[in-house]
Order: C-alpha cells, then structure tokens, then sequence
C-alpha cells in the first residue's frame, strides 16, 4: 500500500511540476542586484558559512542543475537519520548536476554537529542559517528545497504556494523527485 502511495503521490508530482515549472520559466524574473549569467535571477540571495569557514552564496545555483538545500537541526531525530540517504543521493546524481546544502540553525551545537558529519560520512556542505531562509521556515524540521541553475526555487507541486517539502524522505522518494527535476532540466536544455 506505501509503495502504491508513494507511486502515485510522484505522479501527482511529476505532472504538476511540468506543468507548473513551464509556466514560471516563462515569467521573466529579475533582482538587478545578483546577475550571474544569462537567465539567472535568483528567487532568494543569502551568504552562509560552511564547517571549513567557507562562504557559500546564491551563485551556487549557476553551477548545478539542480541544489537541494535542506534545513535541519542536531537535535532532530529524523533530520539525522536521513542524512545518510541524503549523503548517497548526493553521490550517486552529482555527475548528472545535483548538489546539496545542509543548513542549521543551532549554531550553539557546533561540536554535536561535527561530530554528526563525521559519524554520518556526509562530504556535501553544511553551512549555518542566514535570515534570508526565514521565508522557508515551517516550525518544523527537516524542511527542504530545491532551487534550479537558474536561482528559481521549485514547486513540489501545481500550487506554487507549496515550494517546501516537510519532513524526512527515504533514499527512493528524493531520487524520485530529483530525478525528475532533472530529466524535466535535461528537456529544457535540449529544447533550447
């Protein structure tokens, strides 16, 4: 019954996010503060710092097809049991363009939180929040993203409203949405 659920809830997905990702990618969207290239007008423009003390900026998206930007604390129980599928998706579609940003807030935690990392084996970027994330902040964690290589955060869904997935997901939901995501941006470019 999960299986039949989780099929048809990514159909659901699928479809509305074609059809909802055509009909944005036709507004023309603009912050004449933040230009990185042709057709990159970012939805939303932070700086944060990684574990290394490294910034990490909205241009970021200019450079994958696709960033998952997930929202998570070290106290959270499901937020630390999905990294390690996290870890793997990253692994297994970055080749295709995938990357992800973890990002938390509690910045008091900083040792729990390397030590997560490390017993984790995650190599994508955690960085701490910037109140540019605000908007996305539900009261409830893990809440993630997605924001394509032209700065624009996805629908999940036909409403536009709904932009932010929350809760845990298992291996297979995520590489089912990324993977469409990213065969819908593989379409795009070679229609182009």
């Amino acid at each position: 019954m999960k299986k039949r659920l989780t099929a048809v809830l990514a159909s659901v997905i699928t479809i509305s996010l074609i059809a909802s990702t055509a009909c944005k990618k036709k507004e023309k969207r603009s912050n004449p503060d933040v230009s990185v290239g042709k057709d990159y007008f970012p939805e939303i423009t932070f700086t944060i710092q990684d574990m290394d003390g490294n910034s990490i900026d909205e241009s970021v998206f200019s450079l994958h097809k696709l960033t998952m930007i997930n929202f998570w604390e070290p106290w959270c129980g499901p937020c630390i049991n999905e990294m390690p599928d996290l870890q793997k998706l990253y692994k297994d579609y970055e080749q295709q363009g995938f990357y992800i940003i973890g990002v938390y807030s509690s910045t008091d935690m900083k040792d729990d939180v390397k030590n997560i990392i490390k017993n984790a084996g995650i190599t994508y970027p955690i960085a701490t929040y910037d109140s540019a994330f605000d908007r996305f902040q539900t009261g409830v964690v893990p809440t993630t993203i997605f924001v394509d290589e032209h700065g624009w955060i996805l629908p999940l869904a036909a409403s536009d409203q709904d932009k932010m997935f929350v809760g845990a997901g298992t291996y297979e939901d995520w590489a089912g949405l990324i993977g469409t995501y990213l065969l819908y941006e593989e379409r795009e470019d070679a229609a182009a």
